[in-house]
Parts: C-alpha cells; structure tokens; sequence
C-alpha cells in the first residue's frame, strides 16, 4: 500500500513537471510570436508603395530621369529615408506637379533629420509652387533658424518678398542684412536686389 502511495506520488510529480515544461514552452511560443524588436524604420514607411507614391514609367520621365527614379526606388524599398534618394524623387516629382507626392518624399527625409536644409529647401519650392507662399516662407524661416547664413534661403525668400507675393517683413529685413556682412561674395547683388524691392515701401535698409 505504501509502494502504491509513492508510486502516485511519483506519477502526480511527474504530470506537474510536464505541465511546468509545456506552459513554459506555450509561454516561449507566444513571446517569440507577439515579440518584436524595435525596427529602425517606422511601421508606416515599410514599403515604397505603402509612402503613397505615383508610380511612373519610361514614358513619364527623359531616359537620365526615369533611371533616376528606379535608381530611387529600389533603394527606398531597403533603405526608406535614404536621403539621395528621397530627395530626387521629391524634385522628379515636382518637375510633374505631382506636389503631394513631392512633399510625402521629402517630408519622409525630415522622419530622421528633421533640420536638412536641402530637404526643407524642396518643400518651401513645392509650396511655393502650389501658390502657398506663407507655408513656402515658413519653411524659409525653419532653415533660417537652424542655418542663419544659408545663402540660398533668403534668396528664395526674397523673391517672393520682391514678387509681392508675401508683404514686408522687418525680422527678414534686419536678418539678411546681418548674413550679408558675413557674405561679401553675394552681398552687393543682393543688398541691390533687397534696396530694389524695400524702395517700392520706402524703406531702404542702412549700410
């Protein structure tokens, strides 16, 4: 009786050992199922097609560009904020109007480097483009902030202050004429290009 005691003892100990081992393994599975590591890349620019792009073919684009484009293309399906790559496309697509597909390119850049000049210099010419010329001097001003000498902005910007597209704005007047001491190349053509424009307000910066 006693033998036939520890003989179920032995065999409840053994049913709770492989109940142990089998919830260990259902616990195993389920972790390594629902699990993720952290991936680089945000979920919603896993793929090229899911960025919302226009896919374009040979007839679309000049031979040079269109090879631009798959050239793009296949790298933005391994690498999705690739900023070559990024940025070509923004401009291919801009060349076609194709504008809110120029803007998700460069704005998939900006995920990463949210301060790249070049990259915000894209979205201020779309805008500007678009006839949205207080968002194209907004982004002007966020590459101001970061790069307060980036030559190219405030040319840009003053176009449209010269174009009168935009109205007179005294903080980009005092601040071209700041980064224009630190510009002698330049300086003469646009202080000329700036007193052309403020004279039309009759406000003619100081030397």
């Amino acid at each position: 009786m006693k033998k036939l005691s520890e003989n179920m003892k032995n065999q409840q100990n053994l049913v709770y050992l492989i109940g142990g081992v089998v919830i260990i393994l259902i616990l195993g599975v389920l972790i390594f199922v629902y699990y993720q590591p952290s991936q680089p890349t945000a979920p919603d620019y896993e793929t090229v097609e899911g960025m919302q792009y226009m896919k374009l073919t040979a007839e679309d684009l000049p031979d040079d560009k269109f090879a631009l484009y798959e050239q793009a293309i296949d790298t933005l399906k391994e690498e999705p904020f690739d900023r070559t790559s990024l940025l070509n496309l923004g401009y291919i697509y801009r060349d076609l109007g194709a504008y809110e597909q120029a803007i998700t390119a460069f704005s998939q850049h900006l995920n990463v480097d949210p301060y790249d000049p070049e990259i915000i210099l894209g979205l201020a010419r779309v805008r500007t483009d678009q006839g949205q010329f207080k968002e194209a001097e907004k982004h002007y001003y966020e590459i101001l902030e970061v790069f307060p000498l980036y030559t190219l902005a405030y040319k840009e910007l003053l176009t449209l202050y010269q174009d009168k597209l935009l109205e007179p704005n005294q903080a980009f007047i005092e601040q071209i004429n700041r980064s224009l001491e630190f510009d002698q190349e330049n300086k003469n053509q646009y202080q000329q290009r700036l007193n052309e424009y403020l004279s039309q307000y009759n406000q003619i910066p100081k030397d």
